[in-house]
């Protein structure tokens, strides 16, 4: 075995078959590589599961890249947890997330490995071809950077909140040095939902950022095993996610708290609106909205928020 440097870490639980898929994605898109044996794949099972061990060990077989399976100390500790384990084991220089249900494509470490090498930038994030798996038959489509480089924490930061689903960015489609992973503290394993957004955000806020765009470099999937509950009663975890976030930026510059907290002021405004308008039954709506405000940093209040929670309480449910 080669001198490793790049390492890709895939979190599962509990689906063997996918991540069979993902592990060959990446095995593919390493011969791309001018030396395989220079990449590690990490398998880290949250779920515990026999077969799943038993698929890494029947992957390896006759393969110059190595394929390492780990577990989590204990079922179920979520995905952050996942990735932490496999970055902390990680001998490679520069990481590769990919998800267990989603899959690289050929072109995954074309550009992104290079200027990573380069040292010029900390992490890298592009594009990714999403796909309906539902039955459905909704037509695909292309969501990460396009043309666009935010320049500056702020900028950076702006374009991962407000950038709307064809901007979004898949673990898939993010690498970054072991270093700047470890120097951030990793992700944040108090988060089960968005746990991969407010890493990025850490990212922006402290961390040199390149955008590409281009052809996309890895694909996700929808099925109903990874979609948001149909009810639209999660808002208040963006709260949660975001909350941790501003947790984070209290040593940033001055500039980024600021930005920072009105972003919260805002969040709090759109996440008590849509509790109000979409929550079935008056207990719902106080429900949500109450983890909400139980996340949310009070130094951030305005009196827009003002406004809102009073409404929240009161005020008739609109269409």
């Amino acid at each position: 075995m080669g001198n490793i440097e790049i390492t890709v870490v895939i979190p599962t639980f509990q689906r063997p078959e996918s991540v069979r898929m993902a592990i060959k994605s990446a095995q593919q898109a390493a011969r791309g590589l001018s030396d395989e044996e220079s990449l590690e794949i990490i398998v880290v099972d949250d779920g515990h599961c026999e077969t799943t061990r038993k698929t890494c060990s029947e992957a390896q077989r006759g393969l110059s890249s190595s394929i390492e399976y780990l577990t989590t100390s204990r079922i179920g500790s979520g995905p952050a947890a996942a990735r932490n384990i496999g970055v902390a084991a990680a001998k490679g220089a520069y990481i590769y997330f990919l998800d267990d249900d989603d899959q690289f494509l050929p072109n995954r470490f074309e550009r992104s490995l290079p200027l990573l090498r380069t040292g010029i930038c900390d992490a890298v994030l592009e594009r990714t071809n999403r796909v309906f798996a539902d039955g459905s038959n909704r037509p695909s489509y292309i969501s990460g950077p396009n043309g666009c480089s935010p320049s500056g924490a702020i900028e950076t930061i702006e374009y991962l909140i407000s950038g709307g689903k064809t901007a979004h960015i898949t673990p898939g489609a993010t690498s970054f040095s072991k270093e700047i992973f470890i120097r951030l503290g990793g992700q944040n394993e108090r988060l089960r939902f968005g746990e991969d957004g407010e890493f990025l955000l850490r990212l922006g806020a402290f961390a040199r950022v390149a955008f590409l765009g281009g052809e996309p470099v890895a694909t996700y999937f929808f099925h109903p095993r990874n979609s948001s509950r149909s009810d639209n009663l999660h808002y208040h975890q963006n709260i949660k996610s975001l909350g941790h976030f501003y947790k984070s930026v209290r040593g940033a510059e001055a500039g980024v708290r600021i930005f920072v907290k009105r972003l919260m002021g805002q969040k709090l405004d759109f996440v008590l609106t849509r509790y109000r308008q979409e929550s079935p039954t008056y207990f719902m709506r106080l429900t949500g909205g109450t983890r909400a405000l139980r996340f949310y940093s009070w130094d951030c209040l305005t009196w827009n928020n003002v406004k809102s929670i009073a409404a929240w309480l009161i005020k008739r449910r609109t269409a």
